[in-house]
């Protein structure tokens, strides 16, 4: 790959915009990129879920919905955008008296009867709840750090309400106690992030009371109208039936698949638009255009990887903009940008914790040809080859699923599973001895087949 330099149009010197730009970078790993697009329909159907459990009867239930992905769908900026249309109104009038919960969490820890309605209480007043934020507090106590009020408050409040909730003998009744809610007109939208790590209660087989409350509706939670939304990867249906969710028709689920070239065009065009980063002028026409395809061919349509990119770009924005050298090093900013990819790759399988069964997931890739692998062919490949037994074997199948590494084509047909991003199958079929070589020139190779639809820069040549 031997591209075309990007051509600065003027030093990028505005401070508060290198400034914004620095913070962007710094905060990739947390969110995705300042522009959000596409996820219409996603958006469409929850506004009529929310419409439709409003003008639900008591005895009826509202409707549950379910988001799942593969890893670097975007779930995360789906959840914040779905967030902030909902504040603001996502259908076509906006109803003050609605609120919104989002809860998130890493598996090690499901809800809390007292966190749920903390939640609630929280989302209903007013007050606004950032995962990250109470995370991060929550951390704070136990190191003596600052925030440590902040948990301080949230635990004695949790505490409380824990109380209140036994002596109850309902989750739901302090909650309703706690807010002046009109239950015929309000409704909860419940964002539940990390859906797939929903753990079961001991001594329940599995199941879970409080996302069976919420998905079974009125009659379990005193006539609350809650719409639950479960976001999580690709099995999280599945896992959300262990936990005693039944009866999901197909229809409750709204896959997240990549973007469409040109959704990943206009969020690459839209970023270098971006107010806030001062690009007004820096970049041509040309060749926002020409660097907007070349990010959407290279991100194969995924919000993180088009994020990852989009960052290496500011990296060399903020280093060669301001010196006398307006040219950008184009293939030296796709190299970064593979290598991330490269290394988010490889931290998705070596957190799965598979140990010999990523051999076997190798090499069953190996024997594919079209990306899809088959659970048949990696069962044999366990058990000829590395000798696991065979109930072995089933869980770590499973744990690669649920890692989000392989994922089933159909809920209809349990033999056959793929990779849903194109770049990770690709990795997958690398010699580990030669990994990073390989990788990098495979994604440069699929770089090059495309560069027939770059424009040519004006004035520029090779």
């Amino acid at each position: 790959m031997s591209e075309k330099p990007l051509e600065l149009q003027r030093p990028y010197r505005d401070e508060e915009a290198r400034a914004n730009l620095l913070s962007y970078i710094n905060s990739q790993d947390r969110g995705g990129p300042p522009v959000f697009v596409g996820r219409q329909d996603i958006f469409q159907r929850l506004a009529q879920d929310v419409e439709e459990c409003r003008s639900n009867t008591r005895g009826s239930t509202c409707y549950t919905r379910v988001i799942q992905g593969a890893p670097g769908a975007g779930k995360t900026s789906l959840i914040e955008e779905i967030k902030e249309r909902l504040d603001r109104g996502l259908g076509e009038s906006k109803r003050t008296h609605d609120a919104v919960v989002v809860v998130g969490f890493d598996g090690g820890d499901f809800f809390r009867e007292a966190f749920v309605a903390n939640q609630i209480i929280e989302a209903y007043t007013g007050e606004d709840f950032d995962v990250q934020k109470e995370k991060a507090s929550s951390k704070g106590v136990q190191a003596g750090a600052g925030g440590s009020h902040l948990s301080y408050e949230s635990v004695s409040r949790e505490r409380s309400l824990e109380q209140q909730i036994q002596s109850a003998g309902s989750l739901w009744k302090p909650v309703i106690e706690n807010i002046p809610v009109d239950k015929d007109e309000t409704v909860f939208i419940f964002l539940i992030d990390e859906a797939q790590n929903i753990r079961g209660v001991d001594n329940e087989d599995g199941k879970n009371h409080i996302v069976m409350n919420l998905h079974n509706g009125f009659d379990t939670t005193r006539g609350l109208k809650i719409v639950p939304v479960f976001v999580g990867l690709s099995d999280t249906k599945s896992e959300l039936k262990k936990r005693g969710v039944s009866r999901l028709p197909r229809s409750s689920s709204l896959p997240l698949g990549s973007l469409t070239q040109d959704e990943s065009e206009e969020l690459v065009s839209g970023w270098m638009h971006h107010e806030p980063f001062g690009f007004e002028n820096l970049f041509s026409s040309d060749d926002i255009s020409r660097v907007s395809k070349m990010i959407a061919v290279a991100s194969e349509g995924w919000p993180r990887h088009a994020n990852t990119y989009l960052s290496e770009l500011a990296r060399s924005v903020l280093e060669y903009g301001a010196g006398d050298s307006l040219m950008l090093d184009l293939d030296e900013v796709f190299d970064r940008g593979h290598e991330h990819r490269l290394t988010f790759y490889g931290e998705r399988v070596s957190s799965a914790g598979l140990g010999t069964y990523e051999d076997v997931i190798r090499a069953a890739t190996k024997q594919s040809t079209d990306g899809v692998v088959l659970r048949s062919t990696l069962r044999t490949i366990a058990q000829d080859k590395y000798h696991l037994p065979a109930l072995g074997i089933d869980a770590l199948h499973e744990k690669a699923v649920g890692a989000g590494i392989i994922e089933q084509i159909s809920e209809y047909d349990s033999n056959q599973f793929h990779y849903p991003i194109p770049s990770f199958y690709t990795y997958m079929q690398c010699d580990l001895a030669h990994v990073r070589e390989e990788f990098l020139r495979k994604m440069r190779q699929q770089m090059d087949a495309h560069s027939h639809l770059w424009p040519e820069p004006k004035g520029l040549t090779r």
